[in-house]
C-alpha cells in the first residue's frame, strides 16, 4: 500500500502549489512545512473549495458510502487523516486531470491495479536508486508513477528539488524530470560529469539534448505515455526507436493501443511509425500540441487567436526543434503592410496570447 501519511502530504501540498499564483509571496519552506491552509498556505476560501474538489476527486471520496467533509477543517494533518480513511475503505481508482490544449482538461481515471502492473513492469527495466530527486508534481500520472509509487516499493527517500540545500546529484540517485528540467541541469553544470541515472517523460526529449545529458555522464531512460495511457514505450540511447511496454500492442495502422490484460483500446494523440516489434518511433502529435516548459500547447488555438486581429488575413503556426526544446513560430500575411500595423499586430498578439503561446519566431508577409 503506497497511502503513506508523507506521500499523501505531498500530493495535497502539489495542488496547493497548483493553486497559488505565481505572485504568491510563500516560500518554498513555508508551504513544505505549513499546515495551516490559510496562514501557512496563504488560500482563500474560493481556493479552499478547489482544493477540496481536487482532493475529493483525485482520491475519490464519493465512491465511499458516507465520504467526510474536508471544509470542516483547515488543517493539512487533519485532510491527511481523513484521505488515508478514504483509501482504506475504498482503494480501487485514483484520477488525474490532463493538460487541456485549449483550457479544457479532462478528467482521466486509472485503476490502482493497472498503476501496481506498470510499476511492476517499470521496476523491472530501471536500476533501484538509493533516493530519488524529483523535479515533477505527485498530482500528475508520471510523476505519481515515480514519485509515490515506485519509491515506496523500493523503501527509498524521495527529495524535492526545491528542497535540496545544495546543487548536488550522487551517482546512485535518480532524477526524474521533463525535458525543460533536464534543460536546466545541463546548462547549469556546464558540461561538467555528472554520475547518475535519470528518467524523462512529459513530453519528447529533444535527441541533441538527450546525447548532451549522456555526455556528462547521466543514464537517461525516457518514457512516453500520455495521461490517459500513463506508460507505453522507452528509450535508452538517443536517436533510438521507443520499445513498447510487454503489455502493449499497436491495432494494425497503429493508431490505437491495445492493453494485453483486460484487451482496453485507447486512441493514440501521436502519430507513431512502427518499426520491427516491439520497436516504434514517436512523429508528432495528431491534435498538434506542443509542450513548451511543461505546459501543453495548441498550435490551432494560437493560429485562432492570431487569425482574429483586424490587420491579420492569414496565419500559420508551426514548431521547430532548437536542440533545448521547442520553438514556435508563426507567418502572418497582413491585410496592409507597413511598419505601424506590424507593431500593433505584434501589441495584439503579446495582449491575446499567453506568455508561452507567444511565437519566438514571427515572419511578416504581404
Amino acid at each position: 500500500m503506497f497511502w503513506s501519511h508523507q506521500n499523501v502530504r505531498s500530493i495535497v501540498i502539489d495542488f496547493v502549489q497548483k493553486l497559488l499564483s505565481q505572485s504568491s509571496k510563500k516560500t518554498n519552506q513555508a508551504i513544505f512545512q505549513g499546515n495551516d491552509f490559510a496562514l501557512d498556505f496563504g488560500l482563500s476560501s474560493m481556493q479552499l473549495v478547489e482544493l477540496a474538489a481536487y482532493t475529493n476527486s483525485f482520491f475519490h471520496f464519493f465512491d465511499t458510502q458516507n465520504p467526510p467533509n474536508l471544509l470542516t477543517d483547515s488543517q493539512l494533518d487533519a485532510w491527511i487523516q481523513k484521505i488515508l480513511a478514504v483509501r482504506i475503505e475504498h482503494d480501487k481508482n485514483i484520477s488525474f486531470q490532463s493538460s487541456g490544449t485549449s483550457g479544457n482538461s479532462k478528467l482521466i481515471t486509472h485503476s490502482i491495479e493497472s498503476i501496481n502492473r506498470e510499476v511492476g513492469f517499470l521496476s523491472g527495466i530501471i536500476n533501484q536508486p538509493k533516493r530519488i530527486i524529483s523535479f515533477v508534481p505527485t498530482n500528475h500520472i508520471y510523476g505519481f508513477l515515480f514519485t509515490v509509487v515506485l519509491p515506496q516499493l523500493w523503501n527509498i527517500p524521495v527529495i524535492r528539488f526545491v528542497e535540496l540545500n545544495s546543487l548536488e546529484f550522487l551517482p546512485d540517485d535518480l532524477i526524474v524530470a521533463t525535458p525543460f528540467n533536464w534543460q536546466f541541469i545541463y546548462s547549469s553544470f556546464n558540461s561538467k560529469k555528472i554520475e547518475c541515472a535519470g528518467i524523462s517523460s512529459g513530453a519528447h526529449l529533444n535527441d541533441q539534448l538527450f546525447e548532451q545529458l549522456v555526455k556528462i555522464g547521466i543514464n537517461i531512460t525516457e518514457i512516453f505515455g500520455s495521461t490517459e495511457t500513463a506508460g507505453i514505450g522507452y528509450r535508452n540511447k538517443p536517436c533510438k526507436a521507443f520499445e513498447l511496454f510487454s503489455y502493449w500492442s499497436f491495432d494494425a495502422d497503429a493508431k490505437h493501443l491495445i492493453r494485453k490484460y483486460d484487451q482496453q483500446i485507447f486512441q493514440l494523440q501521436d502519430h507513431v511509425v512502427l518499426q520491427e516489434t516491439p520497436y516504434f518511433t514517436v512523429l508528432s502529435r495528431i491534435d498538434q500540441v506542443v509542450q513548451i516548459g511543461g505546459v501543453n500547447i495548441s498550435l490551432a488555438a494560437i493560429q485562432e487567436k492570431i487569425q482574429l486581429i483586424n490587420s491579420v488575413k492569414n496565419a500559420t503556426i508551426y514548431a521547430k526543434a532548437n536542440g533545448a526544446g521547442v520553438l514556435i513560430g508563426a507567418t502572418i500575411v497582413l491585410i496592409q503592410d507597413n511598419e505601424e500595423i506590424k507593431t500593433s499586430c505584434l501589441a495584439e498578439i503579446n495582449r491575446l496570447l499567453d506568455p508561452k503561446e507567444v511565437p519566438s519566431i514571427i515572419t511578416f508577409v504581404h
